[in-house]
């Protein structure tokens, strides 16, 4: 009996098998969203999706350990931290704002400029 081939996984099928390594599924995105991205196949249709929804920062690859890492760290990125969250937030947000207004916006996964991702 011939051994049947296994069907090539599209790049966002292998995205979303490396976040259920990770224990993430479902943070990111909502249901109908992960059956977009179940669908995409190209590294253009991957920036094409991650700018829909707001990863526009992250650097697409056809590895899906680095896409995985660039939109977890996107997400930490747009969260306000963690010196924000009490009382002298009502101070400190302003001046966390205008920095984030001021900064030139970073690329993710944040690696060494001498890192590539793996093609």
């Amino acid at each position: 009996m011939a051994a049947e081939a296994q069907p090539t996984h599209s790049l966002g099928a292998r995205l979303i098998a490396e976040f259920g390594k990770r224990h993430i599924v479902g943070l990111y995105f909502n249901y109908q969203q992960y059956q977009e991205l179940r669908a995409v196949r190209t590294k253009d249709e991957m920036r094409a999706f991650l700018r829909e929804y707001g990863y526009s920062r992250v650097i697409v690859a056809n590895d899906p350990v680095w896409l995985a890492d660039g939109i977890q760290e996107a997400a930490e990125d747009k969260a306000p931290p963690w010196w924000t969250q009490d009382i002298l937030g009502l101070v400190t947000i302003p001046f966390w704002a205008a920095w984030r207004s001021l900064r030139e916006p970073p690329q993710f996964p944040r690696r060494s400029r001498f890192e590539s991702p793996v093609e």
